[in-house]
């Protein structure tokens, strides 16, 4: 009569009949938010009223940890941040399954009601209340970050790109923010770049696994705090 398998030998054994990441890889699929609203971009915001060239923004361009307690217009942001990730796709030549994504956390705000949303190059919608954001310093590194009217995190999908895809990934994520960034101060917006991002504790309000769906690099926008 045969004794039992040792403990080791199960072990092993469950190893050995479980399936290759890469297959699994294979199947994973970017999930969705089933109960978004959309939310209306007009891109000729984007474009209109009185802005400063991006090579004066360039040059005058502060990172600021300190804003005012004023709110700002979603409506301004959303367009911004969805010219930034249509240029990204244009110019890379990419299609949706390599396209970049944004949320946008919105603190204080004038028009949209404050909350989160996802900004893709396609599409802009409400996906979670600011009650669902609970603390938010509890998503960054640094407590003054939490302090702006908004933040803003741009993510990318991971599986199958490999090391150079996940550098190239990296490198079109902080093209993007910067993009988004340099407008903002064009119109006379504060805000820093950071990386400070704490992904895990957005991890349920953003579907994020870390690998279909991960933040990339982040900033900031508000009002600049008055001088004098």
């Amino acid at each position: 009569m045969r004794s039992d398998p040792s403990p080791m030998a199960a072990l092993l054994a469950g190893f050995g009949s479980r399936a290759s990441a890469v297959d699994e890889a294979a199947h994973r699929v970017v999930r969705p938010f089933d109960h978004a609203v959309p939310a209306p971009v007009d891109l000729d915001e984007a474009i209109s009223g009185r802005r400063g060239e991006l090579l004066d923004a360039l040059l005058r361009r502060q990172s600021s940890l300190r804003y005012a307690d004023d709110p700002v217009r979603a409506e301004l942001v959303f367009p911004l941040l969805q010219g930034a990730l249509r240029r990204d796709s244009a110019e890379w030549g990419l299609d949706d399954s390599d396209a970049l994504e944004a949320f946008v956390f919105v603190l204080r705000s004038e028009g949209s009601a404050p909350g989160v949303y996802r900004v893709t190059a396609r599409e802009c919608a409400f996906v979670a209340p600011v009650s669902a954001i609970g603390d938010i310093e509890d998503l960054v590194v640094q407590r003054e970050l939490a302090t702006a009217a908004g933040i803003v995190s741009v993510c990318g999908r991971l599986d199958h790109a490999g090391a150079h895809g996940y550098r190239l990934r990296v490198t079109r994520a902080a093209m993007a923010i910067y993009d988004f960034h340099l407008r903002a101060q064009s119109r006379d917006l504060a805000g820093t770049l950071f990386a400070g991002f704490i992904a895990s504790a957005a991890r349920n309000l953003l579907h994020s696994d870390g690998v279909t769906r991960h933040p990339l690099i982040s900033a900031t926008y508000g009002r600049p705090v008055p001088v004098g």
